[in-house]
């Protein structure tokens, strides 16, 4: 069966896409599905280095959740949280140098669901050049998402 795959900040980079499809026999878990990732060129260090929050169809998921065909798995970095305030722990990639003069931050929520966020924000030069680029996930309680809706 086909499975979605979403992976985010490193491992997005280890892969070179934020999105998979991967096949694996009816009945898999979220551990078989993991395995498989980590099976494909260049993701076996990531996948077996780095600790992600799982979740599927954007709710948590542990290792032992059996996978239906055309489930969203999605594979995401370490978050640090509070009890009312999310803070990421942001993965910056350098791209350039900055030159002296002025520097605009562009920032954006690219994904929302269940009670994760991730957030990308690149900071640009003023002629355009994208000079760093951070990407951060965070826990927020389900009631201040429900709140800030």
């Amino acid at each position: 069966m086909i499975v979605s795959v979403r992976l985010f900040a490193t491992l997005r980079e280890f892969a070179g896409s934020g999105e998979l499809e991967i096949e694996v026999a009816e009945g898999a878990t979220v551990r078989d599905a993991i395995e498989e990732i980590g099976r494909s060129p260049g993701m076996r260090d990531p996948i077996e280095k780095l600790k992600v929050v799982m979740a599927v169809n954007r709710e948590y998921a542990d290792m032992d959740v059996v996978l239906r065909e055309g489930d969203e798995l999605a594979l995401i970095p370490p978050v640090s949280g509070g009890a009312t305030a999310a803070r990421p722990e942001p993965e910056t990639g350098f791209l350039s140098s900055a030159r002296p003069g002025r520097l605009i931050c562009e920032a954006r929520v690219v994904h929302k669901g269940g009670s994760v966020v991730l957030t990308e924000a690149t900071l640009i030069a003023a002629d355009g050049t994208a000079v760093v680029r951070a990407t951060g996930s965070a826990l927020v309680p389900i009631k201040q998402l429900e709140r800030d809706a």
